[in-house]
């Protein structure tokens, strides 16, 4: 008996020393994921690269989710196939962001990775009145202590010849200028500090009491930034007081070389950017007293995106920054019917691909 009960106990400890074994090496070892940002700081509009991987040492991945600005919204998910090794996105307000990646295993374990993302807001410029006859006295006022970048020093040239009229290093602007001359004047307002210098501008229109009043006018780009090739349509409108338009031309490189013109007061003409840049594209108008105008806006455009992240939204059909509630539904054109949109990620807004016409395939 004694023989016995030794062996019992020893079968006892043999079957608990098995089961934990067992047990440890049932153990499962959640998935692993990296997430890398490039630039993490900048300027807006700010265009961040995000590289991304995902791996588990003892399955796969079933699911990925990535928060492009950390506000609890899922901005692209897929399974572990479709994990895009780049995602393009672009932050066009100044801010505080944590993009976080998700990732799941067949286990269901949780990883996750954040990181910073510091967007410099672009320095605010108030002038007052932004029109009136000559001479005209204008009042400018800025407060840069609401940024969220250090402020070096600032500049204001008043009358558009590259020569600061006015610099200093305190955060409160209040300064005034007369305007003598009849015409389009440009107030460049340029901010340094720690996220480099931004130039922003305000255009004010001054008038004579007697004699021809120059035309002003007004150039939209859309979009104003995105990914090579960038097909950008602009707005051409021209204005006239006391007369008409008779013609416009439109540089749209910054090149000197107008690559559109016509005639009335406006238009609408397509450009499409093929290699990456910032570019600066300049309309002018002529009124039919012959005094002339001028307007300019900027277009950025960045590299391409990787193969597999642009396959993955070219099988979408073209919806160009469409919201809507889940469940509810839109008229698309008038060759669609109505359709009710409801997947999962995606139910407060369809996301556009940075810079380019939001895209929903639906079947």
């Amino acid at each position: 008996m004694k023989k016995i009960d030794a062996l019992l106990v020893f079968l006892l400890f043999f079957l608990i020393a098995i089961s934990g074994c067992i047990e440890k090496s049932a153990k499962h070892i959640p998935p692993k994921c990296s997430l890398h940002a490039l630039p993490s700081s900048g300027s807006a509009p700010l265009v961040v690269t995000f590289t991304l991987n995902a791996s588990d040492k003892d399955g796969y991945i079933t699911l990925w989710k990535f928060d492009a600005d950390g506000d609890g919204l899922i901005d692209y998910n897929g399974t572990e196939n479709e994990l895009p090794k780049k995602i393009y996105y672009p932050y066009t307000r100044g801010g505080e962001y944590y993009p976080k990646l998700i990732v799941i295993d067949n286990d269901g374990l949780i990883s996750n990775r954040s990181i910073h993302i510091h967007v410099c807001k672009q320095p605010l410029l108030k002038a007052r009145p932004l029109e009136g006859y000559a001479p005209l006295k204008v009042t400018v006022y800025a407060n840069l202590s609401d940024l969220n970048w250090n402020v070096s020093y600032w500049s204001i040239d008043f009358n558009g010849d590259g020569i600061p009229d006015y610099s200093g290093k305190n955060l409160s602007i209040n300064l005034s200028h007369t305007y003598q001359k009849a015409g389009l004047h440009g107030i460049d307002f340029t901010v340094v500090g720690d996220c480099g210098g931004i130039t922003t501008s305000v255009t004010i229109y001054v008038k004579n009491k007697e004699g021809n009043v120059p035309p002003y006018c007004s150039l939209e780009a859309i979009p104003s930034y995105g990914i090579a090739p960038l097909a950008v349509n602009f707005s051409i409108k021209g204005y006239d007081g006391d007369g008409y338009i008779v013609s416009w031309k439109l540089d749209v490189e910054n090149d000197g070389i107008a690559e559109f013109n016509g005639s009335g007061s406006s238009a609408n003409e397509q450009y499409t950017y093929e290699k990456a840049g910032t570019y600066i594209a300049n309309l002018t108008v002529t009124d039919n007293k012959g005094a002339t105008g001028f307007c300019h806006c900027k277009i950025v455009v960045n590299e391409k995106a990787s193969k597999n992240h642009k396959a993955r939204k070219e099988n979408q059909s073209v919806l160009n920054y469409f919201k809507i509630s889940s469940g509810a539904s839109a008229i698309l054109t008038k060759a669609f019917a109505s359709i009710k949109w409801s997947f999962p990620g995606m139910i407060n807004e369809c996301n556009p691909f940075p810079y380019s016409p939001c895209n929903i395939s639906f079947k």
